[in-house]
């Protein structure tokens, strides 16, 4: 069974924004140099080869592999993103 479990960020990202080892998935941003990555946790390690889909805010959506940290590549438009 699939369950989502929806999470919003408002304002910077802080350590204390993600759920660690409570949440058998999570997706947190990364901001760095005025760019977004987004990296995916399982109990709050890194997941490596994980299928991220991102919504851009010109509203395309981007199919990505996160990589041995777990992150995505690098996205730089401002706005919001959507990531399943």
């Amino acid at each position: 069974r699939l369950t989502y479990h929806i999470k919003t960020i408002l304002g910077p990202v802080t350590p204390a924004a993600t759920l660690g080892e409570k949440a058998a998935i999570e997706i947190v941003p990364v901001v760095a140099g005025g760019k977004v990555r987004f990296q995916v946790l399982a109990a709050g390690k890194p997941l490596a080869d994980a299928a991220v889909n991102v919504l851009t805010p010109d509203g395309k959506r981007q199919s990505v592999t996160s990589d041995k940290d777990g992150s995505t590549p690098a996205f730089d438009a401002p706005g919001r993103y959507g990531v399943t």
